[in-house]
């Protein structure tokens, strides 16, 4: 048996313990990487969470060059009506209604978001007329929700003035919703 120079041990011992210290660290950097995913993303939904969308919010405001975007704050109507039924039927609406939100986000170059509960986050590169219409398109297809919008700078110069005038919206709609009225785009 030969021993090793440095340690004394058997090569044959020094080669099983770099092999497991590989298959450690790799097993390590996996885990590391689904924490930060995890961080990142919205488990249910898939897509990315409030964390991510506050910093992207807030850096798009930051930067005037970034141009004129939109902040689209959308909220299931009655979820708890829909979780009575099962909690399993309240998170096929959240994931069917975070897909449809997904996909028009990513057809007008902008971006979908997981905010909580039942609200999600839309940042749309485009005016915000053009964002009610995008998001109006699939407002009553399969889950049935209700939001509020409003454009940056045009609208509101700040990150929290933007969310102040989209949730007043957001609410307003609710409001008119709940009495019976269809939507109207609010001034």
């Amino acid at each position: 048996m030969l021993l090793h120079y440095a340690t004394d041990q058997p090569d044959s011992t020094l080669a099983v313990r770099r092999v497991a210290l590989k298959v450690f660290c790799g097993a390590a950097v996996r885990i590391l990487a689904d924490s930060q995913e995890s961080a990142n993303e919205d488990h249910l939904t898939r897509l990315p969470n409030r964390r991510i969308g506050e910093a992207q919010l807030a850096d798009r405001c930051s930067v005037r060059r970034a141009g004129r975007f939109s902040l689209v704050i959308a909220d299931v109507d009655d979820l708890k009506l829909i979780n009575d039924r099962s909690y399993m039927a309240g998170d096929a609406a959240l994931y069917e209604l975070a897909m449809l939100l997904a996909d028009v986000a990513h057809d007008k170059g902008g971006m979908a978001y997981r905010w909580g509960g039942d609200e999600f986050c839309l940042i749309l590169p485009v005016e915000r007329e053009q964002a009610d219409d995008t998001v109006t398109t699939v407002q009553d297809v399969g889950v049935r929700f209700s939001f509020g919008s409003a454009s940056f700078p045009d609208e509101a110069d700040s990150e929290s003035e933007l969310w102040s005038v989209a949730e007043r919206r957001l609410k307003a709609q609710k409001g008119d919703r709940k009495a019976g009225r269809e939507f109207q785009a609010r001034p």
